[in-house]
């Protein structure tokens, strides 16, 4: 485990807490806390309340029960601009506005920060310039969102959320349509802002050994409730990849890092 995260202090926990659609409850009765300064992976099968329990935390969808906190503040009591001050979200799939360019997509992550009149800042600027760099898109700043790639539209959604300089990061599926080199510089990227400046990223994967080489820890969902949650190395085995997806493997440690390698047993035609 990269980060001693039991002696952090607690950024978002939720009590008991229930959300879905309409009368349909997708998570049920979970809680959960999320340290300071730790990467925390949500995974499970298609359909199991992930991106649900993302958008809950994110005060973006309203719970049907139970309570959720940010810095122990119950969520509902904060505005709209006050969460988006501290926690920037990436949904899946977004959709891109028409005719925008990625510097025009990067700017409006300063949202939060400004006033119904005022200026453009030094700040806001800089929280830009630096959100393209890490995304490795200043190149590609004045071209137009529809012109670009599934890839590099995906990391101008990204480099939003970055420029909105909040403290927590939560992310739906960031590596989407994104070729393998590309995934392992978004997940070196955000691996990095964990280590150097203290962020706290909750994300939705799909890749568990890209879960358990750069996360700290990993919480298995099924059915809309906690299946395992804790360290990597204590979550992912194959009993847990039996139980929650229903699928045979062996887990090894990898050669390279030592964390926990999931390997599928046989063909299944």
């Amino acid at each position: 485990m990269r980060a001693s995260d039991q002696e952090r202090s607690i950024s978002l926990r939720t009590e008991r807490v229930r959300v879905g659609y309409g009368k349909e409850d997708i998570v049920k009765d979970l809680s959960l806390e999320v340290r300071n300064g730790t990467f925390t992976v949500l995974a499970g099968p298609n359909g199991c309340g992930k991106s649900t329990l993302l958008k809950a935390l994110s005060g973006v969808l309203p719970t049907s029960g139970g309570a959720i906190f940010l810095d122990e503040r119950p969520i509902k009591s904060l505005s709209v601009k006050a969460i988006a001050r501290r926690i920037g979200i990436l949904a899946q799939s977004p959709s891109n506005p028409e005719g925008l360019t990625v510097e025009d997509l990067v700017k409006q992550g300063r949202y939060p920060h400004r006033g119904l009149f005022s200026h453009w800042k030094k700040a806001d600027s800089e929280a830009c310039e630096e959100a393209l760099e890490l995304t490795g898109l200043r190149h590609l700043a004045s071209r137009s969102l529809a012109s670009l790639s599934g890839g590099q539209r995906q990391r101008a959604w990204i480099a939003m959320t970055l420029a909105q300089k909040t403290d927590i990061l939560l992310l739906d599926e960031p590596t989407t349509f994104l070729d393998i080199a590309h995934q392992v510089e978004v997940l070196g990227l955000l691996r990095n802002l964990v280590d150097s400046r203290g962020a706290t990223i909750v994300a939705v994967l799909h890749d568990i050994n890209q879960a358990a080489q750069y996360a700290d820890r990993v919480v298995l969902m099924k059915d809309g409730q906690i299946q395992s949650e804790g360290a990597t190395q204590s979550v992912i085995n194959a009993g847990s990849m039996r139980s929650v997806f229903g699928v045979e493997a062996q887990v090894i440690a990898n050669p390279l890092d030592g964390t926990p390698l999931m390997l599928l047993e046989g063909r299944h035609g």
